[in-house]
């Protein structure tokens, strides 16, 4: 059977086709016909086929680097594995493994003989047959600037603490604080460090992604990494009758609660193997109140079935058998040139795990033929994915029962339109360098499941990345829309557009606003209930749904607040700190002082019932309050509003529940716990109004 990967999409977005920065890695240009050249980087038969990376690795001056060292992995969602390189003075020759698709990506550095110039590049599989054919050059350069790393617990300096920095590189670097818990970072020309993970033997942990809230500038020379206190979680992985499933290599995955996610990142102690009794212990998981965690098999017998739950303190994980899968064929016709090499993406909803898609990759030999293990019954939609061709996107049941005709995958190169895309900031147009662009164009098709029909849309997707000029292409199919998207961690927008075959497709993707300005606003009392303005307390932040960040504010006596931001519109909440008082605004383009009205709060009750009628009690509510705008791209909104609060309270025995102290005109969402004490019912919005009663509602939990 061939090797296969089950992930979550979600996973397929944080990597990019070809990561390299611009200094310090090039594909070389004289291409020769893959015809001529394909048995040079490509051998075997689709079940052991492998795939040759050649690389050249200089000096800043152009010149072979003298003794230089590599390092060659590839990567899967949780680990690494290295790969035997071979490395004859500045050349270096790899072999890597085609046929199996439990990997995503590959990661390359190189080092100068001294250790003060480096090199790095990550490749995703798409961009793999490109590399193979031209193969790569790494030029290698000293630092261009040094970030300071703190490291404190409790705002005192922790020593001789590990701390792992993976940068928009890819590059993985380790270091270890000194007495004063600092550390310098060097990084390469246009290098920033995308996550940062700390731990020690204590145990502490700490660190933060980039991508993710609260915001945090990748580019500041600074950094401050607060490492918290642990204390040991027991995770039991069992199966649908209970019983403990043994030797299971598992990881596990910590981050802070909602909204933000912030995911601390991966320490060895993160990869667990369970014992006899199904159970591993994990020594630095954070003592916080909350935590947010998920655990990811690495096992080709166990899936995970359904949501993982808290049972009297351990982490209960449910696992079932994987199921039998069966090696399907097929083949890329193209009326020319070479057909090996390619990389085959096979993605269906209908994953062995809820709400997990199936995502298999396949790599196509010399004559074309490629081949996947696929789950029976389940439809597929297949296409080629890669950076310069593009293929047909076709969706079909590759392995049906009962006797059904079996579906052969056929796909058919087509010329690509080149698509041009610039991307700028700012009223004079600042073009913005070595900004990654999302690329996705998709599939929409129907399958049936639990004899129900679906529909759904599989997409052909892949990141670009400016040049110094803010300037970049791809290759996209015509008669499709594209979807082009940017995700920084402080900005994100979208557009999407016809590709037309024959014209000139072109995009330009703008942030109006290209630095922080001062936004100026005051809080206007109600005479009769005055609130002391050491007892007030805001929170805004962007509402414009591409600018992302909300802070807490002070208020002057004179009521007056400001904030930075380079958002279009935003909104602010005001709130006494007993909660009788409070107020919102939201505003587009302020460019006047926003005027914050405070108004008495109110309370929202609710009642909760079984299917039955009969009250529920001593049951957790939750409410989160949020400042929202209209969205204008509802597919993309995710920037359009803010979380300023969170409240829980218990029903009483008759089933009610009451929040006291609600702004009137925030949007409050409610949810409920289950029975086992898990967040799983979502029981609806509420927007209160300044001369309405809402009504007591009556919300049914069908357990």
């Amino acid at each position: 059977m061939l090797a296969t990967v089950r992930c979550l999409w979600r996973y397929l977005s944080q990597f990019s086709c070809l990561v390299p920065l611009a200094v310090s890695c090039s594909v070389l240009s004289g291409v020769v016909t893959a015809s001529q050249t394909s048995k040079d980087w490509i051998r075997g038969e689709l079940h052991n086929m492998e795939m040759r990376i050649q690389c050249e690795i200089l000096d800043v001056d152009g010149q072979p680097a003298q003794d230089p060292s590599i390092s060659v992995a590839i990567r899967d969602n949780n680990s690494s594995q290295a790969m035997d390189a071979k490395l004859d003075g500045h050349r270096c020759d790899v072999w890597l493994p085609a046929h199996r698709a439990d990997w995503h990506s590959l990661q390359i550095q190189a080092e100068s003989r001294d250790a003060k110039r480096r090199a790095s590049v990550s490749v995703m599989r798409p961009a793999l047959r490109q590399i193979a054919m031209n193969g790569l050059i790494l030029t290698l350069h000293p630092s261009a600037r040094t970030v300071k790393a703190k490291l404190v617990h409790d705002n005192t300096p922790v020593a001789n603490a590990n701390l792992d920095v993976q940068t928009s590189s890819g590059a993985m670097l380790h270091f270890l604080s000194d007495e004063a818990g600092g550390v310098e970072i060097g990084l390469l020309p246009d290098e920033r460090s995308s996550s940062l993970t700390a731990w020690t033997d204590e145990p502490l942990f700490g660190g933060f992604q980039f991508s993710r809230g609260p915001v945090r500038d990748p580019n500041a020379d600074t950094q401050t990494i607060e490492l918290f206190a642990c204390r040991e979680q027991k995770i039991r992985v069992v199966d649908g009758q209970g019983n403990p499933c043994t030797d299971l290599v598992m990881f596990l995955q910590v981050a802070t609660p909602a909204p933000n996610f912030n995911f601390l990142g991966s320490i060895q102690a993160s990869r667990m193997v369970t014992n006899q009794d199904g159970e591993a212990v994990f020594d630095w998981f954070p003592d916080w109140e909350e935590v947010h965690c998920y655990v990811d098999l690495n096992s080709e017998q166990w899936v995970i079935d359904g949501e993982s739950k808290w049972i009297d303190g351990d982490f209960v994980v449910q696992v079932k058998p994987r199921m039998l899968r069966r090696t399907v064929f097929g083949k890329l016709d193209c009326d020319e040139g070479a057909r090996a090499g390619y990389c085959v993406f096979w993605r269906s909803f209908q994953g062995e795990q809820e709400g997990r898609s199936d995502f298999i990759t396949s790599v196509t030999d010399e004559h074309g033929s490629f081949a996947a293990d696929v789950l029976p019954d389940a439809t597929y939609c297949v296409f080629i994915n890669d950076t310069r061709d593009v293929s047909d996107m076709v969706d079909l049941i590759p392995a049906p029962t009962n006797d059904r005709p079996a579906a052969t995958a056929i796909l058919h190169l087509q010329k690509p339109e080149t698509l041009s895309i610039a991307v700028t900031a700012g009223k004079a147009r600042r073009p913005i360098a070595n900004q990654p662009v999302y690329v996705r164009q998709t599939h929409d098709y129907q399958w049936i499941e639990d004899g129900k029909q679906r529909s759904g849309s599989s997409a052909r997707d892949r990141y670009v990345y400016t040049d110094e000029l803010g300037k970049a292409t791809a290759a996209v199919e015509s008669g499709k829309d594209v979807r082009l998207s940017i995700y920084n961690a402080d900005w994100q927008t979208s557009q999407e557009l016809p590709i037309i075959a024959g014209q000139q497709n072109a995009v330009a993707l703008h942030r109006e606003i290209d630095q922080p300005r001062a936004v100026l606003g005051v809080v206007l009392q109600d005479a009769s209930q005055p609130v002391s303005t050491d007892d007030i307390v805001i929170i805004a932040g962007s509402i414009d749904g591409e600018t992302r960040g909300h802070e807490e504010l002070a208020v002057r006596e004179d009521g007056v607040f400001q904030m930075q931001t380079q958002a279009t519109a935003v909104g602010a909440l005001a709130i006494a700190k007993n909660r009788s008082m409070a107020g919102v605004v939201l505003a587009e383009n302020p460019n006047r002082i926003m005027r914050l009205q405070l108004q008495p709060t109110k309370q929202l009750d609710g009642r909760l019932v079984d299917s039955k009628g009969n009250p529920i009690g001593a049951r957790t509510v939750h409410a989160t309050l949020r400042l929202m705008n209209t969205a204008k791209d509802r597919d993309f909104n995710r920037f359009y509003g803010f979380e300023v609060d969170r409240q829980k309270v218990k029903t009483d025995a008759d089933g009610y529940f009451s929040f006291k102290g609600m702004p009137i005109g925030a949007e409050i969402l409610l949810r409920a716990d289950n029975a086992s004490g898990q967040d799983d019912h979502w029981l609806g919005s509420v927007e209160l109004k300044a001369n309405e009663e809402h009504a007591v509602e009556t919300h049914t939990l069908n357990e």
